[in-house]
């Protein structure tokens, strides 16, 4: 199984590397304090893909530790859009699994999320954590409530500037399935910009 997890991260990784350096058609949407929020449409999937960067004052290490290993600080990051963020295997000390849940809105059914998380050393400057959509994991059982949604691209890039300043790079697609309103839809990529400021600050104070 471990094989087959780390098939799956590599594949992602691949697509998400080819859009790091092949898209250039991003629209801004929104700055933060420390970053940057663009869109752009992607093949033919009904939401667009999202593109975070910005320049965090710590160094790589640290960077990835939290993103990768701090899922308690990052499930608060979150905490207007999810009810779980639950680590459900660790599968060696650079992946796991976990399981992500979002709360219901109006008439909007809560989504579940289940994933396989890698953490790859790129280079001696750069690490990428990768998030992979995976349909079924022994230990979970899908809500009857839910709907389980599917991560298309997660890639989180971590490349050193110097000593204390790392550049970060988010590209996001989900396709939440099922039927969304537009007007929750268009609110996705404010959350997302939101919920990464958060980390910025949590990661500043640690």
């Amino acid at each position: 199984m471990q094989n087959t997890y780390q098939n799956i991260t590599q594949a992602t990784l691949n697509e998400a590397q080819e859009v790091r350096a092949k898209i250039t058609d991003w629209k801004e949407l929104k700055k933060g304090k420390h970053l940057v929020i663009y869109n752009t449409q992607y093949k033919d999937h009904s939401l667009k893909l999202t593109k975070v960067i910005g320049t965090i004052p710590t160094n790589i290490q640290k960077a990835a530790t939290y993103f990768f290993s701090n899922i308690d600080a990052q499930r608060a990051s979150r905490s207007e859009m999810l009810t779980q963020l639950n680590l459900v295997e660790q599968i060696d000390e650079n992946s796991y699994v976990v399981l992500s849940k979002t709360k219901s809105k109006m008439l909007v059914s809560s989504r579940e999320n289940l994933n396989v998380t890698r953490k790859i050393q790129l280079n001696a400057n750069e690490i990428v954590i990768v998030k992979s959509n995976i349909d079924s994991h022994p230990k979970v059982v899908i809500s009857k409530d839910s709907v389980q949604s599917q991560t298309k691209i997660f890639a989180l890039f971590l490349t050193k500037i110097d000593e204390n300043n790392t550049k970060i790079e988010v590209y996001n697609l989900v396709d939440p399935k099922g039927s969304i309103p537009s007007s929750i839809t268009n609110g996705f990529s404010d959350m997302q910009l939101n919920a990464l400021e958060k980390d910025v600050e949590a990661l500043l104070k640690l």
